[in-house]
């Protein structure tokens, strides 16, 4: 497996200073690499597309791609300032990535597999 970079971001728009704060978060596709699959089922549930394109939209710097990784990051910091992915509207063309320095605090719980409020849940075998 290649090396998968940690990346932070921080969001620029004042709007969206004023609702997540002025401070950082992680990107790492390790850790959501690591998240147990049906974990990961249920979030590409909720973001509508498979995690790959996720990841791949990033590393391309487009909407989607940003949109749907900035929402894991805070929502890997703080689920409920994440809320539910529908609802996640920043401008992500204004927000400001860099690599994560060596030394940057790894998130604890890089995902947290309980569902937003309303999000789709996911089926089970009966």
């Amino acid at each position: 497996m290649r090396d998968l970079k940690r990346f932070r971001f921080r969001f620029l728009d004042e709007a969206d200073k004023a609702k997540c704060g002025d401070g950082w978060f992680i990107w790492d596709e390790a850790a959501i690499v690591r998240t147990p699959a049906r974990d990961l089922v249920r979030l590409e549930m909720e973001i509508g597309v498979p995690m790959t394109a996720v990841f791949d939209g990033c590393r391309r710097d487009t909407a989607g791609g940003n949109l749907a990784a900035t929402w894991l990051g805070v929502r890997a910091a703080d689920p409920a300032l994440a809320g539910r992915f529908d609802d996640w509207t920043p401008l992500v063309m204004l927000v400001d990535w860099e690599l994560a320095p060596a030394d940057e605090p790894e998130v604890a719980a890089p995902l947290d597999p309980t569902p937003a409020p309303d999000s789709q849940a996911l089926p089970t075998a009966e």
